[in-house]
């Protein structure tokens, strides 16, 4: 199934407001998490200190809630569990990858849909600055709205930029430096 993707703002700017604040609790539990624990950890310790900061707030949050799917009326036997169900309509996809991707977002949504739950948070903690983005789902117009992206594209373009100038400057130093010439001594080294 596929949905429109459209920014909430854009249509319903009070219910943007609405949803980011209903969310902020959790998410703030999330920012927690990762200040705390820091980058580059697996996800199930990543889980592990969310349910805790869940229940040092007094959130109700369900980890591993598990959910079945039907097809033509049958019930498919394998189980798929979403990492936390949090207030009994909010799904919250922890990850600990090196960017967020299309497949990420697609779990999600897929989640999201077969629960009928209509607000989700994907969060990613494994890098140096956490990422979040949060969706609202409106199933009688099949459309789904991102509501508060905290990853900023932006930024993930000056990085990628950053990144290709410090490799092209690595190959001019090592290709100087193999050629016999050492710049930090202005002297030809010997082979």
């Amino acid at each position: 199934m596929y949905f429109k993707i459209q920014k909430l703002a854009d249509f319903n700017p009070d219910l943007a407001v609405k949803l980011k604040n209903y969310c902020y609790d959790i998410t703030g539990c999330c920012q927690i998490v990762h200040n705390d624990m820091g980058p580059f950890l697996n996800e199930y310790m990543y889980q592990d200190a969310l349910e805790i900061a869940f229940q040092e707030k007094n959130i109700l949050a369900v980890r591993e809630f598990y959910f079945s799917v039907e097809f033509h009326g049958q019930r498919i036997n394998h189980k798929h569990h979403v990492d936390f169900l949090v207030k009994d309509n909010m799904i919250i996809e922890c990850k600990a990858v090196a960017a967020l991707g299309p497949e990420h977002r697609q779990q999600l949504w897929n989640y999201m849909r077969l629960t009928k739950v209509q607000i989700g948070i994907l969060y990613n903690f494994a890098p140096i600055k956490d990422q979040s983005e949060r969706y609202y789902l409106d199933f009688e117009q099949n459309v789904m709205y991102v509501f508060y992206p905290k990853s900023d594209i932006r930024l993930c373009s000056f990085f990628r930029l950053l990144l290709s100038v410090f490799i092209k400057e690595a190959g001019r130093v090592f290709r100087r430096k193999a050629s016999g010439f050492c710049p930090w001594r202005n002297v030809v080294s010997p082979r």
